[in-house]
């Protein structure tokens, strides 16, 4: 069976891995053997990694590691057998992985990390990975994009997330200026009624910050070798959709493929019962978790002001404290979540009716 399996190995264009995997899954002591032969000098001359996808190869990782553990290795004397030799074979199927050069495989160790949290050492190895996948879909600025950003300054070039997030935050920042301008329209984000004003709710908020991005992003052109898209989220089962999918999409090296880089804005108004936890579970631990996306903004809008309707119980969850003072809150804690991969930026709109405010 080993030596029909190396065969098999050898010869397949995909290796015979669906099969193989099966038996390696419902057979310890056939997979134990077939590894074994693989990492032995004598494993019949077998490479059997080129031919694995990026998560094939992450499983058969996660396998090698729960059957060959990483423990203290002894230095000592005398013939190595294969029950030795497994731990570099199972090394090396990482290392093939961290060299795919494809953000597939960065994904795929995305998930070993996951699985192995207390292996805080393939941190390292996604990095590299992330350098290995940049290093092989970079492409030159081409001539046209170069005398476009060049004649006109509001244009951006974005290659990674962080960049997407700066241009955003350009782009918000010209949506503030705009609430209080000399047309304010921030009123559009108000309820009247005999007199009273009631901030609409989280959904219209950001069905109006969406729209804004459309226009602004989209429409004008502001990202030069990128088509951008602004979507919404899909439905998870309960509660408002408040978030805004921001995707820069370009043709990628191989025909039909595409690189994507992609943003979740989270968008809360400042009434919301869980305004200083949300951005770690719910836009963290939940939207950026569940989307592999690894680059979010929590937005919030702070409609604080005397014009408020004190009957509204919205009012009375708000925080009590200046909008400046809620912007450096929630930008530190943005800069503390910005860890193992994950880049967060906050950003405040100032959304309340002047006259009278003591924000």
């Amino acid at each position: 069976m080993i030596a029909a399996a190396q065969m098999l190995m050898k010869h397949a264009p995909d290796g015979g891995w669906v099969l193989l995997w099966s038996l390696i899954k419902e057979h310890a002591e056939f997979g134990h053997e077939l590894i074994e032969s693989l990492s032995f000098p004598d494993g019949g001359n077998v490479n059997i990694a080129p031919k694995l996808s990026e998560s094939q190869l992450g499983e058969l990782f996660a396998w090698l590691t729960e059957n060959y553990p990483y423990t203290e290795q002894r230095l000592g004397f005398g013939f190595m057998g294969p029950g030795d030799t497994a731990p570099f074979f199972r090394n090396s199927i990482l290392e093939h992985l961290k060299k795919r050069g494809t953000f597939a495989a960065c994904d795929a160790i995305r998930n070993i990390m996951e699985r192995f949290p207390e292996y805080a050492w393939v941190r390292q190895y996604l990095e590299d990975a992330e350098w290995f996948a940049r290093a092989a879909t970079w492409r030159p600025v081409s001539i046209r994009d170069f005398l476009t950003l060049a004649m006109d300054s509001d244009k951006r070039l974005v290659e990674t997330g962080s960049d997407l997030i700066d241009v955003i935050l350009e782009s918000l920042t010209r949506l503030d200026a705009t609430f209080h301008g000399e047309l304010p329209a921030a009123k559009y984000l108000w309820n009247e009624w005999q007199k009273m004003f009631r901030p609409k709710d989280e959904q219209d908020l950001s069905d109006y910050v969406a729209r804004h991005l459309t226009e602004d992003l989209r429409d004008r052109g502001i990202i030069v070798n990128r088509e951008v898209q602004i979507r919404r989220g899909i439905g998870r089962g309960s509660g408002q959709l408040t978030d805004i999918h921001v995707d820069a999409v370009i043709k990628g090296a191989q025909p039909g493929s595409y690189e994507r880089i992609y943003v979740i804005i989270e968008v809360k108004g400042n009434w919301h019962p869980e305004l200083w936890t949300a951005m770690e579970t719910q836009l963290r631990d939940r939207y950026l978790k569940e989307n592999r996306c690894r680059d979010g903004i929590y937005l919030v809008g702070w409609f604080s002001c005397s014009k408020w309707d004190d009957t509204d119980h919205r009012k009375k969850q708000a925080p009590s404290i200046l909008l400046s003072d809620a912007a450096k809150t929630l930008a530190d804690q943005a800069l503390k979540l910005s860890t193992e991969g994950y880049l967060i930026k906050s950003y405040v709109l100032d959304v309340a009716l002047r006259e009278v405010c003591y924000v």
